[in-house]
Order: C-alpha cells, then structure tokens, then sequence
C-alpha cells in the first residue's frame, strides 16, 4: 500500500516549498553542514518511525475500529472518534476558522471506509457515517462471537450512538483526523486553495467534501503521504521544543531514544505500546540514515564541516 517512491515523491513537494508558507525541514541549504544535515535527517527518520507505527507496517489506510469497551465490544459510532476523541470536535482557532481551515460537519454525508486486505477476517467491519435518516442508531461489534450486533443503540464512550456527520476518522500515513485538520488539507493542497487563487496541488479533491479521496481516489497513492507530511508539519515540526530537542541531538546533546521516547509522550501523546514500537522504527531509520556514525561523507563526497 504504501512505497518508498510515493514517500519521496511526496516529501519533495514539501521540501521545496512548494506548499504555501509550509515546508518540511530537511536541512536545507547545508549541504556540506554535517550538524544541520544530520538535524533535518533526524525530521526524516521521526516522521518515518511514526508513520510505520500508525500506518505503514500493517499497510493501513482507514483507521480502525480498535476501541473494544471491556475488550470485546467495538461500537460501530467509534467511527465518530475513539478512545474519548470526537473528531468532529477536534475544532480549529479562531484564527484558523476565520481563514475557513475548517470543514463544516455535514449531516448528509455518508461514507464507507476501504476494506483493508490483509487477511484480518476477524477485524470489525471498516468504519461508515451517514445520517440518521438512513442510520438511526448503530450497534457493535462482537469481538468473541465475530458478529454485528445493530438490534438496539451502543454508545461509544463519548456517547455517540449513530454516525451522523461522522466522517472524520483518521486516513494515510499519519491517520489524519478530525474537522480542522480535513480543513487545513483543503486550505493547504485542495479545492479551498485553488477557489482562493493559490497553488493547489490537489485542486479538484475537496477535503472537507470527500475525506475518503485519501484511501479511495485517484490520487490516494500520493495523498496518503502528501496528508501525512502537512500534518506532521503542522503538529509536529511547528513546536518550539520539537525544534530545540532537533538541535539538541544534532549538536550531541540528547540521546536518540531520550529525543524519540520525549516525542512519543509529550507531543504526540502515544500511548506505551506505540511508544516502543515507534522507539524501535525510530532507531531502524536512524541507522538506515547512517546516523549514528560519528562522521559521514556529504553526499558531495566531501567530509562534513
């Protein structure tokens, strides 16, 4: 589902700013400085770690539905958010929605996720939304007796119990989720930048009216990175102590595993178990990347400064 030159055709377009007022830092510009190459590096090898755990390994798309109440029991409303999330809750700033970053929820918008093929006969079904009219109420998922059970109302545990305007669920790489960051795509690559006169890589995919063109649609190869990549610009790369910790473990300051396990809990909020297979991917990249070394040749062939 997901290959390397996809990635890199992705992370290009990012790292040349080809995207309005965001980038992707790969350490641009220093070629021949080892410290700040080795710092946009590290971006590369984080960002990778975290999408091979959220995604990638298990050649995901659409999220799933895993929130089991006592282990067994997987409302069909988890599509609306798991874990205590509500996706359409997960709103813009003020500054944001005054900019329209936001995708306004949509009661008549119904649709299915991709059924992921990979032998998972036991999963539940892939998450849906529609409106009430269609869907009144939704049930659950058997996790003992591999059935659907939709007879009566099953609240998820934010007490959703149809999927109604729920369409937010997380997609690609980085299982982007919710209305505002559905909003910043359109903003950013979608139909939004293009009806407001700027660069649109995507200019006929409209975000906030079709989610699903991610997993489903023409360009779901390339979106499925391209969506992962603004949003780890977005809620990643932008945090002031995501920066200084960059810094930090470039100049030798900060371990690999204090800067990936620091990542994991304070800033992607993972819980323990994505926490250590993120720190385990982390470590496969940076030795893929050759970072680790204590002094590497630039690519020029000259030794670094």
């Amino acid at each position: 589902l997901y290959n390397f030159d996809m990635f890199m055709s992705a992370l290009k377009v990012f790292a040349d700013r080809s995207i309005d007022g965001l980038y992707f830092y790969v350490g641009h510009g220093v070629a021949l400085n080892y410290a700040r190459r080795k710092r946009g590096l590290i971006n590369v090898a984080a960002f990778l770690a975290h999408s091979k755990t959220l995604a990638v390994h298990d050649s995901v798309c659409d999220e799933r539905n895993t929130d089991g109440l006592e282990g067994r029991y997987h409302p069909l409303s988890n599509s609306c958010g798991q874990y205590g999330k509500m996706y359409q809750n997960m709103r813009c700033t003020p500054k944001e929605l005054e900019k329209g970053m936001e995708c306004p929820p949509d009661p008549g918008m119904q649709i299915s996720a991709v059924d992921e093929l990979t032998g998972r006969e036991d999963d539940p079904p892939p998450f849906f939304c529609g409106p009430k009219t269609y869907f009144p109420f939704t049930g659950y998922y058997d996790g003992e007796t591999k059935q659907v059970m939709n007879d009566e109302p099953f609240a998820n545990r934010g007490g959703r119990m149809n999927v109604e305007a729920c369409c937010w669920w997380g997609r690609g790489a980085a299982q982007v989720k919710g209305v505002c960051m559905y909003g910043k795509l359109n903003y950013y690559l979608g139909a939004k930048a293009k009806k407001d006169g700027r660069r649109s890589l995507f200019p006929t995919v409209d975000f906030c009216k079709n989610p699903q063109a991610i997993c489903s649609g023409k360009y779901s190869y390339s979106l499925m990175w391209v969506t992962a990549l603004l949003s780890w610009v977005e809620t990643v790369q932008s945090r002031g102590i995501f920066s200084e910790n960059l810094d930090r473990i470039a100049d030798g300051k900060m371990g690999y595993e204090e800067f990936i396990d620091f990542l994991s809990d304070e800033v992607l909020g993972s819980g323990e178990d994505d926490k250590r297979e993120t720190r385990a991917n982390f470590l496969l990249a940076v030795d893929a990347l050759g970072l680790r070394q204590t002094r590497q040749k630039s690519i020029t062939g000259d030794a670094p400064n």
